[in-house]
């Protein structure tokens, strides 16, 4: 008699000439990925509750406003060295997570400079606050994204189980952390360095355990450092645009209106993190194939990614008013927000043209896909937030997600159509 394991094994095979996807992989990558994203709703569940019952809204705005802030100064790093050493790693180069980690730390001087420079701005300026949270920042940033290659160096490897169980640790430290520290400070540089010191001890463990226990070779891809040069200026102007709508937010209206904003966009942005995981798993597997086989199931898997995706915003628009009546009352103005917000979520079909042009190292093709997107991104938000505060924002975020859906695609169409035949070895486009 067959086990139940073969049973399962045979009907994910007997599907997927209806669904046109490797389903065995889909489901143990998918379900490694979703596993990942319980552990981290859970945790951000976990410290929202904490923050919205324990934390004065302006407290938490300027949290969420230098967090933003983090963001944009990260971008003065090697930020595109996540997705080049997954790509290498695909390739059997397992001394990318060493060499990632390396090459992170060297490039990382501008996150130091600009960090400390203008802490020491601030300081003059005589805003404590933000001088001490840009020390914190410009000492933890560059080990906290070094240590945090360690997940794209597990994706490559499609160590799967692995990273779902080490995201125990990378989201638990974290938010036990910040849950406990909230319940005795409403300082938010107390909070902003509990943040990144849970976050880099936590990476830092996870990073060990990767290298220890999954690390079987030191070769190292000569590619590495340059392809992730490249990547990482082509996606200077998106990280940019993903922080400026809070930053935007905290300047324009004020620090109260941020946190309603922040508490609105939360939980949409947990179900991203879920279905973000379907471009982690393909660029391992797109990075195998040529593009005209990528191509013929291309429209097919968005098409059926995003008839998921609506369905999966609607039941969250319905579910909304009664998640934050019961969990965050204090931040029931921010459910109309957050429930436009929500239709921000199909917008995640863009993911999968966009991983194929990282797997096939088109960078051409991505420089001219991030920039034109993340410029209509700027514009959008700018223009936006001016005439019509926080709506404006939220309804900017909508719009610039299709609008990026139609960008992705052109993208992909044009490689397929100048590329006929691109190497999955192959070196970066000039």
């Amino acid at each position: 008699m067959q086990s139940l394991k073969q049973r399962g094994y045979d009907f994910l095979r007997s599907t997927e000439k209806y669904v046109k996807t490797d389903m065995v992989y889909l489901t143990r990558g998918g379900f490694s990925f979703v596993l990942i994203q319980v552990f981290a709703t859970v945790s951000a569940l976990g410290t929202s509750i904490a923050f919205a019952n324990l934390f004065p809204k302006d407290a938490y705005g300027a949290y969420k406003y230098i967090l933003s802030i983090a963001g944009i100064i990260g971008t003065f790093s090697l930020t595109g060295l996540t997705t080049a050493v997954t790509q290498s790693v695909s390739k059997g180069f397992d001394g990318s997570l060493s060499e990632g980690f390396r090459i992170n730390l060297k490039w990382s001087f501008g996150i130091v400079f600009i960090s400390f420079g203008s802490a020491l701005y601030y300081w003059i300026q005589g805003n404590s606050t933000l001088s001490l949270s840009l020390i914190i920042i410009g000492m933890a940033t560059p080990f906290l994204s070094g240590y945090s290659l360690y997940g794209s160096y597990l994706n490559g490897k499609k160590k799967f189980e692995a990273l779902s169980m080490l995201s125990l640790i990378r989201f638990g430290l974290p938010a036990l952390t910040l849950i406990s520290v909230v319940f005795f400070s409403n300082s938010a540089v107390v909070i902003v360095g509990a943040y990144f010191i849970s976050h880099t001890l936590a990476t830092y463990v996870c990073y060990l355990i990767s290298k220890f226990l999954f690390v079987s070779n030191n070769t190292i891809d000569s590619n590495l450092e340059h392809y992730g040069k490249h990547l990482s200026f082509l996606g200077i102007l998106n990280v940019i645009a993903d922080q400026l709508d809070k930053i935007i937010v905290f300047k324009y209206v004020g620090a109260v209106e941020l946190a309603v904003y922040s508490f609105a966009i939360a939980i949409p942005n947990q179900i991203w993190g879920v279905f973000k995981s379907v471009g982690q798993l393909a660029l391992p597997k797109f990075a195998n194939r040529e593009i005209k086989e990528i191509q013929k199931e291309m429209y097919g898997k968005m098409f059926r990614l995003f008839l998921v995706l609506f369905v999966v915003t609607g039941l969250y628009i319905i579910c909304a008013p009664f998640i934050f009546n019961v969990f965050f009352p204090q931040y029931v103005d921010a459910i109309p927000y957050s429930q436009i917000f929500a239709l921000t979520i199909p917008g995640l079909i863009s993911g999968l043209p966009t991983t194929a042009l990282h797997a096939k190292k088109a960078v051409k093709s991505l420089y001219y896909n991030n920039m034109i997107f993340a410029i209509i991104k700027i514009l959008l938000l700018l223009s936006s937030v001016y005439f019509w505060g926080v709506w404006g924002v939220v309804i900017a975020r909508v719009l610039y997600e299709y609008i990026g859906v139609i960008i992705s695609l052109f993208s992909f169409s044009y490689l397929v159509r100048t590329s006929p035949h691109i190497p999955s070895s192959s070196e970066p486009q000039s």
